[in-house]
């Protein structure tokens, strides 16, 4: 086991639920132990984001639509 490994499991004992996290490998090994793993919005926008403005893809640009409504719904409920 890597040493962020060893340090995420010693920071987070047995806890089991949803973690928001990015592409760290010591977060990644807790996810076959009971963690589901939850990715930020923003990576899955920037791919759509590409994958639009390289080929104008239509389902792309409606994704990015609907992305932005979950963004300005988000905004909305923290005022």
């Amino acid at each position: 086991m890597n040493k962020s490994v060893e340090h995420a499991r010693a920071v987070l004992g047995d806890w089991q639920s949803s973690l928001v996290c990015g592409d760290h490998s010591g977060y990644k090994a807790g996810f076959n132990q009971g963690m589901t793993e939850v990715g930020y919005m923003a990576h899955a926008r920037r791919k759509f984001f590409d994958l639009h403005a390289s080929s104008k893809s239509s389902l792309a640009e409606r994704a990015l639509q609907y992305i932005g409504q979950l963004y300005e719904l988000s905004a909305r409920s923290k005022t």
